[in-house]
C-alpha cells in the first residue's frame, strides 16, 4: 500500500486548535465574566454563558480578530506535518458554518499550518459521508456509525463519552494521536518509516 492510499481527515476546532480555550478567554474579557475552559463538559456552550445572547456568543466566531487569538494545540503542527511528510493523504474536516470559516481558515489555519493547501479542506456537516481511513476529532458524534476508524481528542465535554466497543481511540495529546494513526496505517498494510 502507497503511504497516499491512505486518507487522513483532521478536524480543526480543538482538534488543531484551541477554540475552546480562546473562545472562553475572549468571552470572560469581553464581558467581565470568570468561566473556566476546563470545566466546560458539555458540547452546548449557551448552558456555561447563560446570560449572553446567541449574537454575543457566537459573534467571535464570525470575528477576524478572535481568529487572531486562537493558537494551535501542543504538537499539532509538528505531527501534521510529519504525517504530510511521511506521504499520508490529509484533509482538513470541518463542520464550520460558511461565514465563519473564512475567517478561521486564513487567521487561524494557513497561519500556523503554512504546509495545507486549501485544496485539502473539507467543510461538510456529516463527516460520515466521507472516505477516510481514519478521522481525528473531539466531537465523538462525529466518529460513531461510520466506515472510518475514530480518534477522539480529549476534551472536558467528550469525557463522559464511552468509546468502548465502538471502534474509537481516545487521544490525551498529539502523540498519541501520531502514533495510533502509525499503528493503522501499519495494520492496513503500510510499512514506510518517518525520515526529517
Amino acid at each position: 500500500m502507497k503511504p497516499e492510499d491512505f486518507i487522513i481527515g483532521i478536524d480543526m476546532d480543538d482538534t488543531l486548535e484551541n477554540l475552546n480555550e480562546s473562545w472562553t478567554n475572549w468571552l470572560n474579557k469581553k464581558y467581565n465574566l470568570s468561566v473556566n475552559p476546563e470545566e466546560i463538559c458539555d458540547w452546548e456552550m449557551k448552558k456555561f454563558f447563560p446570560t449572553l445572547t446567541d449574537e454575543q456568543l457566537y459573534g467571535p466566531l464570525y470575528d477576524p480578530e478572535f481568529w487572531e487569538t486562537v493558537r494551535p494545540k501542543d504538537g499539532a503542527q509538528e505531527y501534521l506535518k510529519k504525517l504530510i511528510n511521511m506521504g499520508f493523504t490529509v484533509y482538513i474536516v470541518t463542520c464550520s458554518h460558511y461565514n465563519s470559516l473564512q475567517p478561521k481558515v486564513i487567521n487561524c489555519l494557513l497561519k500556523y499550518f503554512p504546509y495545507i493547501d486549501w485544496r485539502q479542506i473539507i467543510s461538510i456537516r456529516n463527516k460520515q459521508l466521507l472516505r477516510l481511513d481514519v478521522l481525528v476529532d473531539d466531537y465523538h458524534k462525529n466518529l460513531i456509525h461510520a466506515s472510518y476508524k475514530g480518534i477522539l481528542m480529549d476534551m472536558p465535554y467528550n469525557r463522559s463519552f464511552q468509546e468502548d466497543n465502538k471502534n474509537i481511540k481516545r487521544a490525551y495529546n498529539w502523540n498519541e494521536a501520531f502514533k495510533y494513526i502509525l499503528r493503522l496505517s501499519l495494520n492496513m498494510g503500510f510499512n514506510g518509516v518517518y525520515e526529517d
